[in-house]
């Protein structure tokens, strides 16, 4: 249609620092605060000290962007408060002694990197979904409690009881063991895809194809759209804001 709409997600949660989280996630929305606040603001061209409450405010105003709500106040503070601290223990050098450079084992580096990084991100998300503060506490103190009964429950009762709308009696949506499996697998296949063909678009992908297979994947994606698909009416997430 002659339109070219910039990548606005990059695989966020392989992220290995919040900074490069940034730089994937919601990269549209991320970019216009770049270059309309924080460059405007000075960015990091300044002291140390302005450039950290540069980032400090570009988030504040974020989260005031996203709603009038403590919650979004704290979820955008709290990211500038993440970065703030990287770049504090990058520049007391106290990350390299952490983390020195010259590692043996890279790979696993990275994996507690990506590791901790969806970790923090995970717990800001408390605060941008609660309906307010007692909420965002609420779940922030007991997220990690009552594990060992559910644990007990899945080891006396097998892994797949968790398909079981019984589950400890939460109620939640009933799901039969073979819907439970086919959504599993599903999502592995989407991260091995996801992985496999990298910041290439699908439609590249498949342009590189005999024509048999890439026919077959546009009538499989017609077919699991039709099976799969919601037809009721969801209000699109960003219309709140």
């Amino acid at each position: 249609m002659g339109f070219n709409l910039m990548q606005n997600f990059n695989r966020p949660y392989i992220a290995k620092s919040v900074a490069e989280f940034w730089k994937r996630w919601h990269i549209s929305l991320s970019t216009w605060f770049k270059d309309y606040l924080y460059i405007s603001l000075g960015g990091n061209r300044s002291h140390f000290l302005i450039w950290q409450f540069n980032l400090f405010i570009t988030f504040f105003v974020s989260g005031l962007w996203h709603g009038a709500n403590w919650t979004y106040i704290i979820w955008g503070s709290l990211n500038g408060f993440y970065l703030i601290c990287s770049n504090i223990l990058d520049k007391t050098k106290l990350l390299g002694l952490l983390f020195p450079k010259k590692i043996k084992y890279p790979s696993f580096l990275n994996f507690i990197n990506v590791t901790f990084t969806f970790f923090l991100i995970c717990f800001s998300w408390i605060f941008f979904r609660a309906k307010g503060l007692e909420e965002a506490k609420y779940i922030a103190l007991n997220c990690f409690r009552g594990w060992s009964e559910p644990l007990r429950y899945i080891k006396q009762n097998g892994f797949m009881a968790i398909a079981d709308n019984t589950f400890l009696g939460i109620n939640i949506p009933t799901i039969d063991t073979l819907s439970f499996l086919f959504s599993c697998s599903l999502i592995i296949f989407l991260l091995f895809a996801e992985n496999k063909m990298g910041n290439n678009p699908i439609y590249s992908y498949l342009q590189r194809k005999k024509w048999q297979f890439r026919w077959a994947a546009y009538y499989f994606l017609i077919i699991s759209i039709i099976t799969f698909g919601v037809y009721g009416e969801n209000q699109f997430i960003y219309f709140q804001f």
